[in-house]
Protein backbone atom coordinates (compact mmCIF):
# COMPACT_ATOMS: atom_id res chain seq x y z
CA UNK A 1 0.00 0.00 0.00
CA UNK A 2 1.42 3.38 -0.93
CA UNK A 3 1.21 6.55 1.15
CA UNK A 4 -1.68 8.03 -0.86
CA UNK A 5 -3.81 4.91 -0.38
CA UNK A 6 -3.03 4.86 3.35
CA UNK A 7 -3.91 8.57 3.59
CA UNK A 8 -7.23 7.99 1.81
CA UNK A 9 -8.07 4.93 3.92
CA UNK A 10 -7.30 6.71 7.21
CA UNK A 11 -9.46 9.71 6.28
CA UNK A 12 -12.37 7.58 5.08
CA UNK A 13 -12.28 5.38 8.18
CA UNK A 14 -12.10 8.40 10.49
CA UNK A 15 -15.22 9.88 8.88
CA UNK A 16 -16.99 6.51 8.99
CA UNK A 17 -16.17 6.26 12.69
CA UNK A 18 -17.96 9.54 13.28
CA UNK A 19 -14.96 11.80 13.73
CA UNK A 20 -15.91 15.42 13.04
CA UNK A 21 -15.06 16.54 9.51
CA UNK A 22 -13.12 19.56 10.79
CA UNK A 23 -10.87 17.28 12.86
CA UNK A 24 -10.20 15.01 9.87
CA UNK A 25 -9.52 18.10 7.73
CA UNK A 26 -6.96 19.31 10.27
CA UNK A 27 -5.31 15.87 10.37
CA UNK A 28 -4.99 15.95 6.57
CA UNK A 29 -3.77 19.54 6.48
CA UNK A 30 -6.74 20.78 4.46
CA UNK A 31 -7.52 24.48 4.70
CA UNK A 32 -11.20 23.79 4.05
CA UNK A 33 -13.54 21.17 5.47
CA UNK A 34 -15.31 21.28 2.10
CA UNK A 35 -12.19 19.82 0.47
CA UNK A 36 -12.14 16.94 2.95
CA UNK A 37 -15.82 16.18 2.45
CA UNK A 38 -15.59 16.41 -1.34
CA UNK A 39 -12.73 13.92 -1.49
CA UNK A 40 -13.34 11.56 1.41
CA UNK A 41 -17.00 11.59 2.40
CA UNK A 42 -18.20 9.21 -0.29
CA UNK A 43 -20.90 6.67 0.45
CA UNK A 44 -19.49 3.36 1.66
CA UNK A 45 -21.09 0.16 2.90
CA UNK A 46 -20.12 1.09 6.46
CA UNK A 47 -21.73 4.52 6.21
CA UNK A 48 -24.88 3.07 4.65
CA UNK A 49 -25.13 0.46 7.42
CA UNK A 50 -24.64 3.16 10.05
CA UNK A 51 -27.48 5.18 8.54
CA UNK A 52 -29.78 2.13 8.53
CA UNK A 53 -28.88 1.37 12.16
CA UNK A 54 -29.59 4.98 13.13
CA UNK A 55 -33.00 4.92 11.45
CA UNK A 56 -33.80 1.54 13.04
CA UNK A 57 -32.79 2.84 16.47
CA UNK A 58 -35.10 5.81 16.17
CA UNK A 59 -38.08 4.26 14.43
CA UNK A 60 -37.65 0.51 14.83
CA UNK A 61 -37.25 -2.04 12.11
CA UNK A 62 -40.88 -1.62 11.02
CA UNK A 63 -39.80 0.92 8.40
CA UNK A 64 -37.40 -1.46 6.71
CA UNK A 65 -38.35 -2.35 3.13
CA UNK A 66 -37.34 -5.88 2.27
CA UNK A 67 -36.31 -6.82 -1.26
CA UNK A 68 -39.12 -8.50 -3.19
CA UNK A 69 -41.94 -7.04 -1.09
Amino acid sequence: MNFHALHHTAATMALEDGQPAHVVAAMLGHASVATTLRIYAHVTQVSTEALVASIDARHGRRLRVLPGT
